[in-house]
């Protein structure tokens, strides 16, 4: 997946969890309708979304309807989940690093 898509799928996943820590049920949380694409991808080129948004559907992260709205999958939910964990992960293992690194210098 290119990083374009990536953050497009970090926008649309943010959106979700924003939905769902507002009490939405999943059902209703995970579609995404045009006007509600136009308000989060208003900076973007439209080319651009339509692009990442089929390479979304080609990795089964969105089912894309006709009219182009679409729905985003467990399969994005689970990897958007296990990506952004991995990073903290990767991030506080950094830090922990530093900071022995920091207090070996002083003992």
């Amino acid at each position: 997946m290119t990083k374009d898509t990536q953050k497009v799928l970090k926008i649309i996943y943010k959106e979700y969890k924003k939905r769902i820590k507002q009490g939405e049920p999943k059902s209703k949380a995970t579609i995404f309708s045009l006007p509600v694409l136009d308000k989060l991808f208003s900076k973007y080129s439209g080319d651009n979304i339509e692009h990442a948004l089929y390479e979304l559907k080609t990795n089964d992260f969105i089912n894309l309807w006709i009219i182009g709205s679409f729905d985003l999958t467990d399969k994005a939910i689970e990897y958007c989940e296990s990506h952004f964990l991995k990073k903290l992960s990767i991030v506080s293992n950094h830090f922990f690093d530093l900071i022995s690194k920091f207090f070996s210098i002083f003992h």
